[in-house]
């Protein structure tokens, strides 16, 4: 998803460390991966300069995603899930 919306925005996505991004981004949402590549884009624009790897990590370090944020509930609507609905196939 990263290199997606890398490459929405005219940058090569393999120019990026997409690896650690990876990790450091992980359980992050597509519409929260996005605002880390604009965060990103903002803070290197800010200073002048294309953007970079650490552009991209300060900006998902600066995120919290709402599989953390709304861990609580998240596993609420899991447990109910797992009793009530059907698994789709």
């Amino acid at each position: 998803i990263l290199a997606i919306h890398l490459a929405k925005r005219k940058r090569d996505p393999h120019a990026f460390d997409l690896g650690e991004l990876a990790k450091v981004t992980e359980g992050f949402n597509g519409a929260e991966l996005e605002q880390v590549v604009a965060g990103g884009l903002f803070a290197a624009f800010d200073v002048g300069r294309e953007l970079q790897t650490g552009d991209l990590l300060a900006a998902a370090a600066e995120t919290r995603p709402l599989s953390r944020s709304r861990a609580r509930e998240i596993a609420a609507m899991t447990t109910w899930a797992q009793g009530h609905a059907k698994m789709a196939s």
